[in-house]
């Protein structure tokens, strides 16, 4: 569960006013009111992207207030701010309430604990964070302590190695986030953001996502403790830690002790390539034996140091008595070596057993048996990840084992020449390589096993689509009509009630006066385009968001909706996913549901948004719509926009203008008497502006088409209608006079739809119940969902009309009507030859 952000702008609720009051002053500098309007809209808008930051939700509702109460005084028409504005106003009013509350509960928390920490430690209280830090914020770390958060896939590390491209190209760190910031670019005086302009190309996707890792980690070829202070490694880190504006690291960089050169010695099988290490070790070994710059003491000199040197051999002589002889160390390190090869085998095997086991998945559909396979799998990766960790312990003191063989060598010379090692660490050396051919033959069997899972994941997922897909209806038999589809079984677990119904005769529970947001579930399941993109699986192949927002429980939910195996759910998982994302609909207001649907629309198309490329032979109408949509296309911006093209022309001066109006709702006006909605949807596209031409002040005449027909239409009406004023406040009441509306055969254009489902409400508007009346697919029979009752309706019952407030139509499906639909405005094969105006 997403938690609330730390406090991080202010100390108490007062504070918090003060910035909050601020800015919103300067508010006051604009007169202009739609000036005002807009910075009003903006505000509301951001003050519900991020609920869980509670201060910045507050001071940008604060602020919303306050401009709002100062758009009251300055615009001449307050019913029309009202009603722009003044349902976001009594909404933020209710929240802002509840975040004062929350905000000083949590500021006389963070006060209590803070006094708490100076009693308890009144020496150096330690830092908040620095439980939450990888290594403790030191300033140095060991290949060691690398390798072991190397080794914790819970730990998101990113390495900035700072050699030369050259050297990073030849060898660095693999199996981790490894960037190179060439040591060229890294200058005194550079702010981080500087200094990202100059990096390669390969590094700036890392380097833009800096601060969101748990730890930097700062490597060139051998910086150690004592020349730290010198190297490049200090300018790189004073960058990050002093001139990183508007990053906040959640530890500061470390640097790694001894450098890449260490790292290879210690772990070659983790570097891109391990032979750099000779070459470099050359490069520095000439270094040392350039002897041209070399001065030599005089004998004077020398013998000043005679004393000197006497002393020091005395102390020294006792500790290298104490080291153990080097024919003891090599004995030791054979046997570190050969117990790593016993490990390194048996990984082997259980990596052989893992990849059996995940084969063996690949070909399971049975779930049961898969349930008792996936236990195998964890357990076998249990047992491989403490191997591994025993590994890299043997690993570790094979190298100390190694660096005190050299101590050992460097204190007592006549014990054993170099030639002689060599002869002792020819078996070493063999056993060195055997354990290397293991690691190598792990690494293939891992890629092994990864090419597996892929094959399987592809594979079910053509099997499970050919599995749910309509079966083929038998020879037609007129005394049992076969349904017109099959609509899969569940496997979700949903809480409800198990009980066998017929398909689709499921209710919803009512979790918290969620009336509106049951009645558009139901809404948009009886939607044919709706069921056949999720019951058939087809949804994962339009979703490109990872991961997605809230469409993983829309298709359970309305999967779950069309088995036969619940009476009743409660959508709790979904309404907790809604929830968060929405805060304000866990008051349990009484809200508009076509408010609900925008809102889970907008959710929904982000999840399958991609992006389309612009060409240069689009039309007019086409261009339009990709401006609309800001260059993007999803599912249901296919199906459910439609694009009215509105021609204004001036017969006077002969010039004329183009505009589009590109909606998903067509909002149509309620007349003073009852009324039929083809006549109110013709009225819509027939309405006459009265516009003036700029340019010789006269009428201009407008003329409304429609470009592109939406496959699934939905019309709401307005019936709120204004009543009277009091106190500046608009009163509005419900208009309900009755609509006659058509089941089938709903002709708009040059298109026929069918009506699906509608939204119904009952009630005045401040307060009522919404239901839904949806056409059951199976069997062409109209039902009333009411929460978790269901019933069976006669759809042309008059209470219908009074009640009807958004309906639900479908294209449908026969040829010649869908000349004008937008499902293929960006086909590649198509958009050549798609219609420039209708």
């Amino acid at each position: 569960m997403q938690q609330y952000k730390d406090l991080h702008l202010a100390t108490d609720i007062e504070a918090l006013n003060r910035i909050a009051l601020s800015n919103s002053q300067k508010a006051a500098c604009y007169r202009k009111p739609t000036t005002l309007m807009n910075i009003t809209k903006k505000l509301y808008t951001k003050s519900q992207n991020d609920p869980y930051d509670e201060e910045m939700t507050y001071i940008l509702l604060y602020r919303f207030i306050k401009i709002y109460e100062q758009l009251l005084l300055v615009h001449n028409d307050t019913n029309f701010v009202n009603s722009m504005l003044g349902k976001e106003a009594r909404r933020a009013k209710a929240q802002i309430i509840d975040l004062k509350n929350n905000l000083i509960n949590r500021y006389e928390e963070a006060s209590i604990k803070k006094a708490a920490a100076v009693e308890s430690v009144p020496i150096s209280p330690p830092k908040e964070e620095e439980h939450k830090t990888v290594f403790n914020n030191a300033l140095f770390i060991s290949c060691s302590e690398l390798f072991r958060a190397f080794s914790d896939k819970n730990i998101n590390l990113l390495v900035m190695d700072a050699r030369t491209e050259k050297d990073f190209a030849e060898s660095h760190i693999k199996d981790v986030k490894c960037i190179n910031i060439p040591e060229s670019c890294i200058q005194s005086g550079l702010s981080a953001h500087r200094l990202g302009l100059t990096l390669p190309a390969s590094s700036i996707e890392q380097w833009d996502r800096r601060d969101t890792f748990d730890a930097i980690i700062l490597v060139d070829w051998s910086t150690c403790k004592t020349n730290y202070a010198a190297s490049k490694l200090d300018k790189l880190r004073t960058i990050l830690v002093e001139w990183d504006v508007g990053r906040n690291y959640k530890e500061k960089p470390v640097v790694l002790n001894e450098g890449y050169i260490e790292w290879l010695e210690m772990y070659p099988m983790f570097c891109t390539s391990a032979d750099v290490r000779y070459f470099k070790a050359n490069t520095e070994l000439d270094d040392l034996l350039n002897l041209d710059s070399i001065e030599y003491p005089t004998d004077a000199e020398s013998k000043s140091h005679e004393v000197f040197k006497q002393e020091l051999a005395k102390e020294v002589t006792p500790k290298a008595d104490e080291l153990q002889s080097r024919d003891e160390l090599l004995k030791e390190e054979k046997l570190v070596i050969e117990q790593n090869k016993q490990i390194a085998k048996e990984l082997l095997k259980r990596e052989q057993e893992w990849k059996n086991i995940v084969e063996r998945i690949s070909q399971e559909y049975d779930i049961a048996k898969l349930e008792q396979l996936k236990k195998e799998e964890k357990q076998t990766e249990d047992t491989v990840s403490k191997l591994v960790q025993e590994e890299a312990k043997l690993l570790e003191k094979k190298s100390q084992l190694a660096n005190r063989f050299n101590l050992a060598a460097s204190f007592k010379p006549g014990e054993s020449q170099p030639e002689d090692r060599a002869a002792k660490l020819e078996d070493i050396n063999k056993s060195q390589q055997e354990y290397l051919n293991i690691v190598k033959a792990r690494e293939e069997l891992a890629q092994d096993r990864q090419r597996l899972l892929d094959v399987a994941r592809q594979a079910k997922k053509t099997r499970i689509s050919q599995e749910i897909k309509p079966s083929e209806k038998p020879t037609i038999n007129r005394a049992t009509k076969p349904k017109a589809f099959i609509l899969p079984k569940i496997v979700n677990h949903m809480e409800g009630k198990l009980e066998p119904v017929e398909y689709g005769l499921t209710g919803l529970i009512n979790i918290k006066n969620t009336c509106y947001m049951n009645t558009i579930i139901q809404c948009l399941r009886h939607v044919p385009e709706i069921i056949e993109f999720y019951c058939n699986g087809d949804y994962t192949k339009h979703v490109h968001r990872s991961p997605p927002i809230i469409s993983n429980e829309v298709a359970h939910l309305i999967r779950a909706l069309w088995s036969n195996s619940y009476s009743v759910i409660k959508p709790s998982e979904f309404y907790k996913k809604f929830t968060s994302l929405s805060p304000v609909y866990k008051a349990g207001y009484h809200e508009d549901c076509m408010e609900f649907f925008l809102q889970l629309y907008n959710y929904l198309s982000d999840d399958c948004a991609s992006d389309v490329v612009s060409k240069n032979f689009w039309s007019e109408t086409q261009m339009a719509w990709y401006k609309q949509h800001g260059g993007k296309k999803s599912f249901y911006i296919n199906i459910f926009y439609h694009q009215i093209r509105i021609q204004y022309s001036c017969k006077s001066c002969k010039t004329s203008n183009l505009k589009f109006d590109i909606e998903n709702i067509f909002y149509l006006s309620v007349p003073e008497k009852s009324f039929k909605l083809e006549h109110s949807m013709q009225s819509y596209l027939n309405s006459k502006e009265r516009l003036i031409c700029k340019k010789c002040r006269r009428l201009k005449e407008v003329n409304k088409t429609i470009s592109f027909y939406p496959t699934v239409l939905i019309i709401a009406l307005k019936r709120h209608m204004q009543d009277y004023v009091e106190n500046n406040i608009v009163h509005y009441r419900k208009n309900e006079n009755q609509c006659y509306f058509p089941v089938d055969n709903f002709k708009v254009g040059n298109c026929i739809y069918t009506l699906r489902a509608i939204a119904l409400h009952v009630g005045n508007m401040q307060t009522g119940h919404y239901t839904a009346a949806c056409l059951n697919p199976t069997n062409n029979r109209w039902y009333l969902f009411n929460d978790d009752g269901v019933s069976d309706i006669d759809i042309y019952d008059s209470s219908f009309r009074t009640k009807a407030y958004a309906f639900f139509y479908s294209l449908k499906k026969t040829s010649g009507n869908t000349y004008g639909t937008n499902e293929a405005m960006f086909e590649k094969d198509k958009i050549a030859n798609a219609p420039e105006d209708q």
